[in-house]
């Protein structure tokens, strides 16, 4: 056994949502980092710490499953300028003709970029 093994994820846990919903957001973000697992990002997706959410954002780009799409969609609404633009990004890249026609509201907002 290395050093690294005592560190690596534990992903029982992290499937039963224990880790993503612990209260330190470093931890959550370090559990959305490791996960591979598509449905407790889409959890992550809501999380009150913007850059939990925007990690679950990244992770989902990284990962281009369609199923992503109607949970990113939602996401377009968040309040964090931040992650809103990573969801372009990511819906960008998974190319699912569901994401067209909110991107196209979207870019009608003239508040999107803007609200905080």
């Amino acid at each position: 056994m290395s050093i690294f093994d005592l560190f690596k994820p534990n992903v029982k846990r992290i499937k039963d949502k224990k880790d993503i919903e612990g209260k330190d957001s470093n931890v959550r973000i370090e559990t959305v980092q490791a996960l591979r697992e598509i449905e407790p990002l889409f959890e992550a997706l809501k999380d009150e710490d913007s850059n939990v959410r925007l990690e679950a954002v990244q992770t989902l780009r990284k990962l281009k499953d369609t199923r992503a799409v109607e949970p990113l969609i939602e996401a377009l609404k968040d309040k964090n300028n931040h992650v809103r633009i990573e969801v372009v990004k990511t819906l960008r890249e998974i190319k699912d003709a569901r994401a067209v026609e909110p991107l196209i509201q979207m870019l009608k907002n003239k508040d999107f970029f803007t609200k905080t």
